[in-house]
């Protein structure tokens, strides 16, 4: 018996993020969940629209040493194989 492909889809840092797993519902959807607190927490640290961001604290005082989230600081999601595929609308002052 094949374990069924289960989906989420939502955006994340201005990217729509398509997950999919192929197991069973409930290791599917425990795993769609951990996923998907991985962006959230990258967003979090990693966004430049909050001036307290972990991102832009360092941005604020380039020399000074800075404590990080592991979401930053290490690969926060592992697997044997990962498929990436990436589309991304660009954000207003992004430059080509």
């Amino acid at each position: 018996m094949t374990d069924a492909l289960h989906t989420a889809t939502f955006t994340a840092m201005n990217t729509q993020v398509t997950l999919q797993v192929r197991a069973p519902e409930a290791s599917a959807r425990e795993a769609l969940h951990r996923a998907r607190e991985v962006f959230e927490r990258t967003e979090a640290a990693c966004t430049r629209f909050v001036a307290d961001s972990p991102l832009m604290r360092a941005n604020a005082a380039p020399h000074a040493r800075h404590v990080v989230p592991d979401t930053v600081s290490r690969p926060s999601l592992k697997a044997p194989s990962v498929q990436v595929v990436t589309s991304s609308a660009k954000a207003p002052d992004a430059h080509e």
